[in-house]
């Protein structure tokens, strides 16, 4: 799953401004050697090409440099499975449903006794996994929090924190640059007494986690 977090400063620029130009003195060689039939040919026709980069030193702008954030997040690995132990050879009695709360809890008469075993999604075969691409000309922090149910049950990040540098001078194409991360959330091996979830059998959601993303340099 991916979403694109996205916002920009006002941008404000001054109408006048001094510049200088200037082209690099260092000499260009052109690819040669008596047997290159395609450099030959290319100077007897067309003719081959050097590039020279031409630089400015900016002046004269009003105001700082603005600031534009753009951030990919995209989660993978999320969904896990929960096997309850038997109970004296019996699976667990259905969960009790709590039509104030609108939620099910554990059966009361059995809930110090149940244990499980936690394993990630067979079906889905990846790690819990959040990763992050910055596209901002500014350095991004972010944070993740689970909620008080995940932290209950066991569930922790690794590291719950990861700097992004600017995106400025990497190209757009980099996927693996200074500009990226990720974070790895791990599932408890075994639940117990308190700590596994509603003893209902299908799909339920165990918690949340709060991404909280901020300029690094704020």
């Amino acid at each position: 799953m991916k979403k694109l977090f996205a916002g920009a400063a006002a941008a404000a620029l001054a109408l006048s401004m001094s510049t200088t130009a200037f082209a690099a003195a260092e000499p260009t060689e052109i690819p040669f050697d008596g047997e290159d039939d395609t450099t030959i040919a290319n100077m007897t026709g067309e003719g081959v090409t050097a590039q020279i980069p031409v630089t400015a030193t900016v002046s004269g702008a009003s105001g700082a440099k603005e600031k534009v954030y753009a951030l990919d997040i995209e989660w993978t690995g999320f969904a896990y499975t929960f096997e309850f132990d038997e109970i004296s050879g019996e699976a667990p009695k259905a969960a009790v449903w709590d039509p104030e709360e609108h939620e099910y809890t554990a059966n009361a008469s059995q809930a110090s006794k149940l244990s499980g075993t936690w394993a990630q999604d067979d079906t889905k075969g990846e790690e819990s996994t959040i990763s992050f691409l910055n596209h901002s000309n500014a350095k991004i922090n972010v944070k993740a929090a689970l909620d008080e149910t995940l932290e209950t049950f066991g569930f922790y990040f690794d590291e719950d924190t990861v700097n992004l540098e600017s995106a400025e001078g990497i190209a757009k194409e980099t996927e693996d640059g200074l500009n990226s991360g990720k974070l790895t959330m791990t599932a408890p091996a075994t639940g117990t007494k308190g700590n596994t979830p509603p003893a209902v059998n299908g799909e339920v959601n165990i918690g949340t986690v709060t991404l909280t993303i901020k300029d690094a340099d704020a």
